[in-house]
């Protein structure tokens, strides 16, 4: 009888150990998860960043291209060109 509580005990306690590594294991993954979304969101705020200075530099050379045209406009108004 003792025996067989022993084995009862013994199977008890190696299925909690494998449930604690099981929990282990998954908040091992939420820390990896964490991590990834943090570092996802680094890129990412780069690239939105980068994208605004790309919309800014393309506006500025817009603007200077009709500049231009208003220029030669002129000129040939003027018969100059």
């Amino acid at each position: 009888m003792i025996l067989a509580w022993c084995l009862i005990v013994t199977k008890r306690q190696i299925t909690i150990l494998k449930m604690i590594d099981y929990i282990q294991h998954v908040l091992k993954i939420e820390e990896i998860k964490k991590e990834h979304d943090k570092l996802m969101m680094a890129k990412i705020i780069k690239y939105e960043n980068e994208i605004a200075e790309l919309k800014k530099d393309n506006k500025k050379l817009a603007e200077q291209v009709n500049d231009k045209a208003n220029l030669v406009g002129k000129l040939r108004d003027k018969g100059l060109i």
